[in-house]
């Protein structure tokens, strides 16, 4: 009898040595997997920017408008490194996520505030040279 409940210990120990690796194995794929899903979001992020800021380059001209796409170009670049770096610190990953959503939601403040100062001097830039055209 005590040898029956042995080996059906033995076997229960096994089990649970199993089932525990299991479960740290998927808590790694699902640490893996927000990692690369954030990441994911991250390139789409920038791809749209950067295609947004392309598309501004066609639009605009002159020498002011390009130094200031390159200041939200160089602050994008910075928001970037530093999203890596607390990445790469072990932080807690509900923390961090939600310091990224929350920098993320001031960097797409500042860049459309800064898209609205560039699109009314274009404006006043075309008005004042429709202006002149209509005067010569």
């Amino acid at each position: 009898m005590a040898e029956k409940y042995k080996t059906q210990w033995e076997e229960q120990q096994q089990s649970v040595a199993q089932l525990t690796a299991l479960l740290e194995t998927l808590e790694q794929k699902t640490a893996e997997t927000r990692q690369k899903r954030d990441v994911v979001i991250a390139q789409h992020r920038n791809v749209n920017a950067h295609q947004h800021l392309q598309q501004m380059l066609k639009e605009l001209q002159g020498g002011q408008a390009a130094e200031i796409l390159d200041k939200m170009e160089s602050d994008a670049s910075e928001a970037s490194t530093l999203a890596d770096a607390a990445a790469a610190a072990d932080f807690d990953f509900d923390d961090a996520r939600r310091e990224q959503e929350f920098a993320g939601y001031a960097e797409d403040a500042a860049i459309e505030k800064e898209l609205a100062t560039l699109k009314a001097k274009c404006l006043s830039v075309n008005r004042s040279s429709v202006n002149r055209i209509a005067n010569e």
